[in-house]
C-alpha cells in the first residue's frame, strides 16, 4: 500500500468520525427537546387535573386536607410523579407529599401566570398557578392564590435509549481499524522482527548482520537470517549451560555450608551428651554401695551400650540365632536382677524353634536387661511375666512383651519415655535411654503403659530377617500341668514343637485322673504356690515316668525339702529340649531279671513300660550265665530257687567274670532270715528284694541302682 493512500485512507477515516460525532450529538439534542415538549404536554393535561380537583379546596380546607388530596393525586396521576408541592404566592412551601427531599424551601422570584418548565438541580420541573373560585356560580378567579410545584420521576438517559445505535457504530468502527491494522500486519511484521534481530546481534554482538538491514523482502529476509539464527542458537545454548552449572555450583556450596553448620551442632551437641554421659557414669559408680551386685553391673552394661552405639556409632552384628538356646543361657543373669520375693514366668511362642533369627544377641541381651529394670521400678511390683514370640507371617518380627503388677510407673519416668530427647536422663535411668535407643536402631515400635493399680506393660515388636528352620519332636506324649488357666494356655502354644502331643490339666483331681488312665512320656508341672501337702506328695511319688518339677520362688524352699524341683523362674523352653533331648538320647539300661515264674516276668514287665529300661528274661541259672556271657546287663535281679542252679551259685560264677565284678547283683526271694542274708552277701550279692515285688519300693531301687 502506497504511503498517498495511506494518508488519504487516514484523512477519510478522521472525517468519518468527527461527521458521526456531530449526527450522534445532533441526534441526542433533538431527542431532548423532543422530550421536553412531551413532557411539558404531559405536565400540563395534569395540571389542569390538580387544578380540577384542589382549586374548590383551596383556603377553606385545613392543610392535612389537602396535603391527603394531593397525595391521592400523585397517586393516581397518569404520569410518574417524583413530588408535590403547594406554596403561597410568597414562595415559601406551605406543603409537600412524594420525595419531599426533592422539594425546595421557596420558589425563584418570577412570573408563574401558567404552566412554566423550570430546572432546579439538574431535573426539569413544573410550576403551575391555582385559582381559588371566587363566587359560587364562577368556576375560578381570575389571579392565582397559590402555586403547585410538580417534580416528575427523573427521565431515563437519552443514551440508554439510543444505546443500539451507538453500539453499532462503534463496533463498525472497529471492524474499520482491523481492517486496516491487518492490511499493514505483514509490513509491520517485517520491521519488527528485523528491528529484533537488530537488537539481539547488537546485544550479541553477532557478525554479518548489515547484509540483514538491506532485506527489504520477508523471503530475503528469512534466508539471511537463517546463518545468524543458527549462531545464535549456539551461543544461547552455551549461556544457558553456562548459567546451569553455575547454578548446581551454587546449590552444592550451599548444601556444603549447610552441612558443614549441622555437623558443627551436632558434634557440639555430641560433646554435650558425652560429658554428662561421663558425670552419670561416676555417679553410678558412686551409688555401688547402695545397689545389688548384679543391678550395679546391670546398669553398667546398659551404660556402656548406650555410649557404644550414640557416641561411637558402634552398628548391631545381627547373626543368626536359636532363641530358646541363647535364653537359657542368659536367664540365670535375667533372673538375678529379680528381688527375692518376686516371681517370674519366661513364655516362649512356639516358632522360636521353627525361625533362626539374624539378631546382635548381646543387643539384645541389653534390651532385655533394660526392659526387666524399668518394670521393677513398678511401685509394689511382684510378679512379672515375660514373653518372647517370632511372628512368623506375614513377616518374621520378634516381640517382647513384659507385665507386672504393682502400682504402675512413677509420673517422671513415664514422661522421660515419650520425650525425643535422652541427654537429660539420670544414672538411674539408662533402662530408659537403651530402650529408646533401640527403637532408633531397630525401626521398632515401644510401646509402655503403666496404670495405677494394673501394673506395668512393655511392649517392643521390630521387622527382621529369618530363616526357617525344621526341628522333629523330641517326646510322643507330654502332659502339662499348671493351676493358672492363662499361663497354662501359653504354655500350650510354646510346647507344641517338642511332642507329638500334648496334653493339659490344671487342677490335682485332673492329674491324678490322668495318670491312672494313661502313661506319658514326661510330665511337667507347675505346683501352685502353698505348702506342701501329703495330697501332692502322694500324688508326685506316684508319678513312674520322667517329671520336671517347678515350684514359685517364695515356696520352693519348703518343696525342696520333700521332692526334687526347680523355680519356676528357671523354666524357658531351651532347659526343657535339653532335658528332653537328654531323654530321647540317652541309652537304655539293661536289666536281667531271673525268674521260673513267669507271673513275677510279666508283672515286673508292666512295671518297667515307659520306664527307658530294655528288660531281659531268663528262667533258669544256666541261660542266665549265658546271656550274660554275650551280652553286659546294667542289673541283675536273681531268684534264689531255680529249677537248675541256686541264685547264690550262679552269682559267684557271675562275680569271676571280669565284666560283672561291679554289676549290681539283687536277690529276688520270699523271705530272707539273717542267716540266708548272710550267705546271700557271702555269694556276691549287694541287695535283696522280696517277693511280692512293691512299685514303690522297686522305683526306689531302681533310682538308687540309676536306671531311670
Amino acid at each position: 500500500m502506497s504511503t498517498t493512500l495511506i494518508a488519504l485512507y487516514r484523512y477519510l477515516f478522521l472525517f468519518y468520525c468527527a461527521a458521526c460525532a456531530v449526527l450522534v450529538m445532533s441526534t441526542l439534542l433533538w431527542q431532548q427537546h423532543q422530550n421536553r415538549q412531551l413532557l411539558q404536554a404531559q405536565l400540563q393535561l395534569y395540571g389542569d387535573v390538580i387544578q380540577l380537583a384542589l382549586s374548590p379546596k383551596l383556603g377553606q380546607a385545613a392543610p392535612e386536607q389537602l396535603q391527603q388530596q394531593l397525595a391521592e393525586l400523585q397517586f393516581g396521576a397518569s404520569i410518574p410523579v417524583a413530588a408535590l408541592a403547594l406554596y403561597p404566592l410568597q414562595g415559601e412551601l406551605l406543603l409537600s407529599v412524594g420525595q419531599t427531599e426533592l422539594v425546595p424551601l421557596e420558589l425563584p422570584g418570577q412570573d408563574f401566570s401558567s404552566l412554566t418548565l423550570i430546572t432546579l438541580s439538574g431535573r426539569d420541573v413544573a410550576v403551575l398557578p391555582l385559582q381559588k373560585p371566587a363566587l359560587p356560580f364562577e368556576p375560578f378567579s381570575s389571579q392565582p392564590t397559590y402555586l403547585l410545584l410538580i417534580i416528575p420521576e427523573a427521565p431515563t438517559a437519552i443514551w440508554l435509549l439510543w444505546w443500539p445505535a451507538v453500539l453499532a457504530w462503534v463496533l463498525l468502527t472497529v471492524l474499520l481499524l482491523l481492517a486496516w491494522r491487518l492490511r499493514e500486519a505483514p509490513q509491520r511484521q517485517q520491521l519488527q522482527r528485523l528491528q529484533t534481530f537488530k537488537q539481539r546481534a547488537e546485544s550479541l554482538q553477532l557478525q554479518g548482520v548489515e547484509p540483514l538491514l538491506q532485506c527489504q523482502d520477508s523471503a530475503g529476509l528469512d534466508q539471511a537470517l537463517l546463518q545468524v539464527l543458527q549462531q545464535q542458537q549456539q551461543l544461547e545454548q552455551q549461556n544457558k549451560q553456562l548459567d546451569t552449572q553455575q547454578q548446581q555450583l551454587m546449590a552444592q556450596l550451599e548444601v556444603f555450608q549447610l552441612q558443614s553448620e549441622q555437623q558443627q551442632i551436632q558434634q557440639q551437641r555430641r560433646q554435650q551428651c558425652l560429658i554428662r554421659w561421663l558425670h552419670q557414669w561416676q555417679l553410678l559408680g558412686q551409688r555401688k554401695p547402695q545397689l545389688t551386685e548384679a543391678m550395679f553391673d546391670t546398669l553398667q552394661q546398659l551404660h556402656y551400650c548406650y555410649a557404644k552405639h550414640q557416641f561411637a556409632a558402634a552398628g548391631l552384628q545381627p547373626q543368626p540365632l536359636l532363641l530358646p538356646e541363647w535364653l537359657t543361657e542368659q536367664l540365670g543373669a535375667l533372673n538375678m536382677l529379680l528381688p527375692d520375693d518376686c516371681a517370674m514366668d519366661w513364655l516362649e511362642s512356639g516358632d522360636c524353634y521353627q525361625l533362626l533369627p539374624e539378631i546382635d544377641a548381646e543387643f539384645l541381651k541389653h534390651v532385655l536387661q533394660a526392659m526387666l529394670l524399668l518394670a521393677l521400678r513398678s511401685e509394689s511390683a511382684r510378679r512379672f511375666s515375660f514373653k518372647l514370640q517370632l511372628l512368623a507371617s506375614p513377616d518374621p518380627q520378634l516381640s517382647l512383651q513384659l507385665a507386672c503388677d504393682g502400682n504402675g510407673l512413677p509420673r517422671h519416668l513415664t514422661a522421660q519415655l515419650h520425650e525425643a530427647d535422652s541427654s537429660a536422663l539420670q544414672w538411674r535411668d539408662a533402662d530408659i535411654a537403651v530402650l529408646k535407643l533401640a527403637a532408633k536402631l531397630l525401626n521398632a515400635s515401644l510401646h509402655v503403659e503403666s496404670l495405677e493399680g494394673l501394673g506395668v506393660r512393655i511392649s517392643l515388636q521390630w521387622a527382621l530377617i529369618a530363616a526357617t528352620r525344621h526341628s522333629l519332636p523330641l517326646l510322643e506324649h507330654l502332659l502339662v500341668f499348671d493351676a493358672d488357666p492363662e499361663r497354662l494356655t501359653e504354655r500350650l502354644q510354646s510346647l507344641h514343637n517338642l511332642a507329638l502331643q500334648v496334653s493339659s490339666c490344671s487342677n490335682l483331681s485332673e492329674l491324678r485322673k490322668r495318670l491312672q488312665e494313661q502313661a506319658y512320656s514326661a510330665i511337667l508341672i507347675f505346683l501352685p504356690g502353698q505348702a506342701p501337702c501329703q495330697e501332692w506328695l502322694t500324688v508326685l511319688t506316684e508319678i513312674r515316668c520322667p517329671r520336671f518339677i517347678f515350684v514359685p520362688p517364695l515356696s520352693l524352699s519348703l518343696w525342696q525339702q520333700n521332692l526334687s524341683c526347680l523355680s519356676s523362674a528357671d523354666f524357658c523352653l531351651g532347659w526343657l529340649a535339653q532335658r528332653l533331648h537328654e531323654l530321647a538320647t540317652r541309652p537304655l539300661k539293661h536289666l536281667l531279671v531271673v525268674d521260673d515264674n513267669e507271673t513275677n516276668q510279666a508283672f515286673i514287665k508292666v512295671l518297667l513300660q515307659h520306664k527307658g529300661v530294655q528288660l531281659t528274661s531268663a528262667l533258669t541259672g544256666a541261660e542266665a550265665l549265658t546271656l550274660c556271657q554275650q551280652q553286659q546287663f546294667d542289673l541283675v535281679l536273681l531268684d534264689i530257687r531255680l529249677p537248675d542252679l541256686a541264685g547264690t551259685e550262679v552269682a559267684r560264677q557271675l562275680r569271676r567274670l571280669t565284666s560283672y565284678q561291679q554289676v549290681p547283683l539283687l536277690a529276688f526271694t520270699a523271705h530272707a532270715l539273717p542267716a540266708e542274708i548272710a550267705s546271700f552277701r557271702a555269694a556276691g550279692m549287694d541287695d535283696i528284694v522280696l517277693k511280692p515285688l512293691d512299685p514303690c519300693k522297686f522305683e526306689t531301687l531302681l533310682q538308687h541302682y540309676r536306671l531311670c
